[in-house]
């Protein structure tokens, strides 16, 4: 990836999960802290929300450098992100622990992160009231690796990716 600052796409329930008592509360409080994380970082940062289940049709709130949007009546979130993707004008990092969100994001040559990743790498003050799934039960595996052949420890491309994105973050 080129210098600069990073445009990020983040799936916001995979940040905060779906078991909250108040998702409302949950979704707000990230919401929040992902302004002051941005107003630090620097980079570009549009998360999406399901809206599907809600009368909010692709409803957005909108500040410099920091978007949410939520999926249209019937979509998912995953599906908004596949659009956003087929859409970029410019490389753009993931940030979500669905297996198949990631496999389209290299088809379609982007990074993508892991939640735990990026929260890790964003570092906790940013995000410290908010609470992260990282049980068992996210719908990610970091992705298995063909073994290579050449020089066993130059990293894969994809590898290389990932840690300059995250270097960055």
């Amino acid at each position: 990836m080129s210098q600069g600052k990073l445009h990020i796409v983040i799936d916001g329930y995979n940040l905060i999960g779906v078991l909250h008592r108040n998702l409302y509360e949950e979704r707000e409080r990230l919401i929040s802290k992902l302004i002051e994380y941005r107003k630090h970082a620097g980079h570009e940062l549009l998360v999406v929300f399901d809206g599907w289940s809600s009368d909010k049709i692709e409803a957005a709130f909108s500040t410099e450098g920091f978007s949410v949007l939520f999926s249209q009546t019937g979509e998912t979130a995953d599906n908004l992100i596949r659009r956003l993707i087929g859409m970029r004008k410019r490389k753009l990092v993931i940030v979500s622990s669905d297996k198949e969100i990631a496999s389209f994001a290299w088809a379609h040559d982007c990074v993508p992160i892991t939640a735990s990743d990026f929260l890790k790498k964003i570092e906790v003050p940013y995000l410290s009231k908010c609470t992260v799934s990282t049980n068992k039960g996210d719908n990610y595996k970091q992705p298995t690796f063909k073994k290579k052949k050449g020089n066993p420890y130059t990293l894969s491309k994809k590898e290389r990716a990932i840690r300059a994105v995250l270097e960055k973050l």
